[in-house]
């Protein structure tokens, strides 16, 4: 499989793993240990634990320090999730910071396939 696919899954673990937060926040609209709850803290596990095995896939093919930093998409992975689902605003201070965060991990990225063609 081509190395770039890995980044794909990656991103796509962290954007499930940034989805967590809906469903805990889902969680605290309703009384706690009732049904409802229970159901969202239940899909907020089951999220977790698919997040957990393709973490662990990937690790396996993957630099830990290069999938680590991958991490700080979850923030902007959170950020649209808090602004699609529950309508919250985008403010101009998170539009700078989601640069700064993009920024860093395409420039990581990048590094990290010039070094592989390099090491080639």
């Amino acid at each position: 499989m081509k190395y770039w696919i890995y980044y794909i899954i990656l991103i796509l673990a962290i954007g499930i793993y940034s989805s967590v937060g809906m469903f805990t926040r889902f969680a605290a609209e309703y009384a706690f240990f009732s049904w409802q709850y229970i159901l969202w803290v239940l899909c907020a596990m089951i999220v977790l634990g698919v997040y957990a095995v393709i973490w662990q896939q990937i690790l396996c093919k993957m630099n830990v320090g290069v999938a680590y930093v991958f991490r700080g998409l979850a923030i902007l992975f959170s950020l649209l999730i808090s602004h699609f689902v529950f309508a919250e605003s985008i403010t101009v201070n998170n539009m700078i910071g989601a640069v700064f965060i993009m920024s860093g991990i395409v420039m990581f990225a990048w590094l990290d396939n010039k070094e592989r063609l390099l090491d080639n």
